[in-house]
């Protein structure tokens, strides 16, 4: 029952939106810019590149002056052929200065001031899902407080520190899942709900952008978990409850049911006892509705070694089991209190 979202589909508001585009162009940025002059082969003309990367080429629409990029114009970004977004506004000596425009591949860009081709000041972040985030940046990095307005008109705030997002944010995922909840260092951690676009659902407390902690987590074909999480999955104590309507509660090790713990049959039946790998292992009781009991070793959810059994008319047998049938040496005591001991198979007396 493996419920971890895919990796490497997350879509952040503004780093909460469009994460891989805009790392490309701005919050990888480093603390001193590496960045190089590029040249579209098509006009000769060079533009300031603030964030350059391997097999990148231009297209520059707009005057050129003294071999750079002048006045207003369009740089068109490509990596290994491919468009990867494009920069509008206005140049001096082949850098953009002042108002300007990050276009992502995609459809959602970026709009506020730029300082030498890298945005400086107030911006506005637009998804292609219709969301907006407006905020501040510094060299290129989200920083300070910024507010987020969901499509659906929901409102956030939070703070950036260096690039990094804490505060209460949402996140939407290329997929159609989404979290909302409490980030710290542009991680998932604090309170949060993530929904995936299969139906699943998960409530509680994340640690690190990991589940970890107290939830809940409700799955698209009726199952619900709650109880303690580590690492993405149920780990300790928790309660698993099935669509069909029978229940477990115990202890699970990453999402399987292992250790201690109880489970309840719909029709009203219930063990008790020793769990691994999810089947009745080791040491456990099982209670039937009809009143007859079982005591003793299980081995792939069925009786197997030496175990006792009180049926519900008041006879008893203490003895061997295989397979759930009473098989090798054994006593049976009748409710009139008659006894025969000797061997069993499959459940007959062997005389």
């Amino acid at each position: 029952m493996d419920r971890k979202h895919g990796e490497g589909a997350q879509v952040y508001l503004h780093r909460l939106f469009a994460l891989a585009a805009f790392a490309a162009f701005l919050l990888a940025a480093p603390a001193a810019w590496a960045g190089d002059w590029i040249v579209d082969k098509g006009s000769g003309c060079s533009l300031w590149n603030p964030f350059p990367v391997e097999n990148e080429t231009i297209v520059w629409t707009g005057a050129c002056k003294s071999g750079k990029g002048s006045g207003e114009g369009v740089i068109e970004w490509f990596q290994n052929g491919e468009p990867n977004g494009r920069y509008e506004g206005k140049f001096a000596a082949g850098r953009m200065q002042g108002a300007c425009k990050i276009h992502y591949e995609g459809g959602a860009r970026t709009e506020g001031q730029c300082k030498d081709s890298v945005l400086n000041g107030p911006g506005v972040y637009y998804s292609t899902q219709g969301d907006r985030e407006d905020g501040n940046l510094v060299d290129g990095r989200w920083d300070g407080v910024s507010v987020t307005v969901t499509r659906e008109g929901k409102r956030f705030s939070g703070e950036y520190r260096n690039g990094e997002f804490s505060g209460y944010g949402v996140t939407a995922y290329d997929d159609g899942g989404r979290y909302e909840g409490q980030f710290l260092d542009g991680k998932k951690h604090g309170t949060g709900a993530t929904w995936w676009p299969n139906g699943d659902r998960y409530e509680g407390d994340y640690v690190n952008d990991a589940r970890a902690g107290n939830g809940k987590y409700w799955y698209a074909n009726g199952d619900r978990h709650e109880g303690g999480y580590t690492n993405n999955a149920p780990n300790g104590f928790g309660t698993l409850w099935f669509a069909d309507g029978s229940r477990y509660e115990g202890d699970f090790v990453n999402d399987i049911r292992t250790g201690t713990g109880k489970y309840f049959y719909t029709g009203g039946n219930r063990y008790e006892g020793a769990f691994v790998d999810g089947e009745f292992a080791g040491h456990g009781t099982f209670w039937y509705t009809n009143g007859d009991v079982y005591q003793g070793p299980f081995v792939d959810n069925n009786f197997n070694g030496y175990g006792k059994f009180w049926f519900a008319n008041g006879d008893y047998y203490e003895g061997e089991y295989v397979n759930d049938e009473r098989t090798g040496q054994g006593t049976y005591t009748w409710a009139n209190g008659e006894t025969w001991t000797g061997q069993f198979v499959n459940g007959e007396i062997q005389q």
